[in-house]
């Protein structure tokens, strides 16, 4: 199961790039199983993802949370994962959702 939510977002960083090219080549896209940072920042509940901000040697990396994302989604992973990579890239970028992939329904993120 891992291995198939692994390929799940690199399907959804592929449809990224393709809108994104450049972007998407400076950041990483990551997976963990669980968040790991201090359940006290959980505001909103367990988050599905989260942005490690870009440094001066590194660039950003997005990260997707595979059992906060398995847990939320019922049957469709593959679209809450593009719409947290969607979320967490535009927050990577200082954008809005709606301008990394204005298609996307603003309850989605």
């Amino acid at each position: 199961m891992a291995e198939r939510f692994d390929d799940v977002v690199v399907g959804a960083a592929g449809r990224l790039s393709r809108r994104w090219p450049d972007e998407m080549a400076a950041v990483e896209v990551a997976v963990e199983d669980v968040p790991s940072v201090d359940p006290l920042t959980w505001a909103d509940g367990v988050p599905l993802g989260r942005v490690v901000p870009a440094t001066v040697t590194s660039g950003a990396r997005l990260i997707v949370h595979r059992h906060a994302v398995a847990a939320r989604a019922d049957e469709d992973v593959a679209h809450v994962v593009y719409a947290v990579l969607v979320e967490q890239l535009a927050a990577a970028l200082g954008r809005s959702p709606s301008e990394i992939d204005p298609d996307l329904d603003p309850d989605d993120y």
